[in-house]
């Protein structure tokens, strides 16, 4: 057939393979609307094209093909070239998750979550969260450990949150691995063992996750579970910094204040609380003042100073 030889020369052929998967499609043959509409999407042997994919994603869900189900729900849920729209797109993550597509249990359970073109229900996206994780989805794993973590719609459980935070973790989900090495920091839900926890959040910064770079970065300050190394700490805080890390920022900021394992230097120190301070951090509002007031690496500025108190209040009454 037309579909299965365009399937054969895919590889090889592209450009050909697309034109066969038109044909047999134009003749309603479902897998091939499926298939044209992938490389459609992708640009695979064509130009991609968006629009046009939405259009044979749609023409093969109706026919009752799962992943062009998912697909059209895809388009639906994120507005691709289309108006969003959640309650069709709910009701196609439905059918392709009851067609056992794993990707649209997840996405039904998202939309549970946030109440997008269904009423919210937590307890049912918990539900469905461990279903997928539970079937290899690695995103689901995180977010069912996430919400034991926080006891979100049930009871906080450290066990079972560690439990999934840790075979996400382990599949190199850089959010989990995070969340796991804070467990086992802490020893909640499992043994502590900050050793494991500074060698995780090292593994999660250098793969470029900014919350890891700064939960490292205070391991090393601190010595937890590592030798203390200021010079080591202050790298990673600047990382976490120079990467939009609030919390970065200020901790960057006060080693360049103190001259802890780097040069002191108030310049850049009062730059790292103008940065936090401008992305809304209360305290950071405070120290830039204080640096303001007394012309701490920058000029004197009463004015300015009186500026950042007066943000510092309305911040902290919010």
């Amino acid at each position: 057939s037309m579909h299965n030889y365009a399937t054969y020369i895919l590889d090889e052929n592209k450009e050909e393979a697309v034109k066969y998967f038109k044909q047999a499609a134009d003749k309603g043959y479902v897998e091939s609307i499926a298939c044209y509409a992938e490389c459609l999407n992708n640009g695979i042997g064509i130009e991609a094209d968006k629009k046009e994919a939405f259009k044979y994603f749609k023409m093969a869900a109706l026919k009752g093909n799962v992943p062009s189900m998912y697909n059209y729900a895809l388009f639906l849920y994120h507005g691709w070239e289309i108006e969003i729209d959640y309650k069709e797109a709910f009701k196609y993550f439905k059918k392709a998750m009851d067609g056992g597509q794993i990707e649209a249990i997840y996405n039904y359970a998202v939309m549970l979550l946030n109440g997008q073109g269904v009423a919210e229900n937590k307890k049912e996206a918990l539900k469905y969260y461990k279903i997928a994780a539970d079937k290899g989805h690695i995103e689901s794993m995180f977010s069912y450990a996430y919400m034991m973590n926080n006891g979100i719609s049930c009871d906080i459980n450290f066990e079972e949150a560690a439990k999934y935070y840790k075979k996400a973790a382990d599949l190199g989900h850089l959010d989990s691995m995070r969340n796991y090495g804070i467990l086992l920091q802490n020893g909640n839900g499992i043994p502590a063992d900050e050793k494991e926890a500074a060698m995780i959040f090292k593994i999660a910064a250098d793969a470029g996750h900014v919350e890891s770079m700064l939960s490292y970065a205070l391991a090393l300050q601190f010595g937890k579970g590592i030798p203390i190394d200021l010079e080591k700490a202050a790298m990673y805080s600047k990382n976490a910094a120079d990467n939009g890390s609030l919390i970065g920022m200020i901790s960057y900021a006060c080693l360049l204040l103190s001259g802890e394992g780097i040069q002191a230097n108030y310049v850049e120190a009062a730059k790292y609380f103008k940065m936090a301070a401008d992305a809304g951090s209360a305290d950071a509002m405070k120290f830039y003042a204080t640096m303001l007031k007394e012309g701490i690496g920058i000029p004197k500025d009463e004015n300015e100073a009186i500026k950042y108190e007066k943000m510092a209040v309305s911040f902290n009454k919010q």
